[in-house]
């Protein structure tokens, strides 16, 4: 909790992530260990794998287009987060129809917008057009396995990651794969291989976790946390 005021943005943001995966594991784990007497569970434990697969892919992404470089990240990072301002101004509009709002609460919000990232924006007060479109997580997908060695661990739990990312992605997006998704839990026969996705999640996000630490922060951070310990123990190395 120490580094949420960290004054590294880059530092600050790693452990975010950190933050919103452990935090997601614990969530998948509580519930995975009530999964025989409660099928249900496995829809809420897809779903919420399917956000933290797209978190690791999405870092996977920021680290490939920066050579796996730390000095490179920074640049990187602000297309991530310029992705966010344009798509809240852009959605700007939107709620103006939903809401029946008018024009002067919408510009206090782009005001409001505008105050808080000013480095966003120019001194005409536009959008600065500095970044290309963030590409989609198969896109991302696929130019980091056309980039990266065959066989190697990181390409094979990139592959896996999206794998699930994308069937689970049926579960929220409704379809005609959607009601096989929903039932499955309750099939006696689907029980282990559903145990095995599971489990094959899990350990990649563990090692996502541990590689995270190790590539990003000071050595004095993994000597003295049990945090660091209990990841350790749990990666597949």
């Amino acid at each position: 909790m120490d580094y949420i005021n960290d004054e590294n943005e880059y530092r600050k943001f790693v452990f975010t992530i950190l933050f919103k995966v452990t935090n997601g594991l614990e969530t998948v784990n509580t519930l995975y260990s009530q999964l025989n007497n409660k099928p249900q569970f496995s829809d809420t434990i897809f779903i919420s794998l399917r956000a933290l697969l797209a978190d690791k892919i999405t870092m996977d992404y920021l680290l490939f287009k920066s050579d796996f470089k730390n000095e490179n990240v920074h640049d990187k990072l602000e297309w991530l987060k310029y992705d966010h301002i344009k798509y809240t101004l852009n959605n700007l509009k939107i709620f103006k129809s939903i809401y029946e709002t008018d024009d002067k609460k919408i510009q206090e919000k782009r005001d409001d917008l505008k105050s808080a990232f000013p480095n966003y924006f120019d001194s005409g007060g536009n959008l600065k057009k500095q970044y290309d479109k963030l590409p989609t997580i198969g896109h991302m997908a696929k130019e980091i396995i056309a980039g990266t060695p065959n066989n190697s661990k990181f390409q094979s739990h990139l592959i896996l990651s999206f794998e699930h990312y994308d069937i689970y992605s049926k579960y929220e997006h409704l379809g005609q794969l959607t009601p096989y998704l929903v039932f499955r839990g309750y099939k006696d026969q689907e029980q282990d291989s559903i145990s095995t996705e599971i489990q094959n999640c899990i350990k990649i996000l563990v090692d996502f976790i541990a590689d995270l630490i190790t590539e990003f922060h000071e050595p004095e951070f993994i000597e003295r946390t049990d945090y660091w310990t209990n990841i350790k123990k749990l990666t597949s190395d």
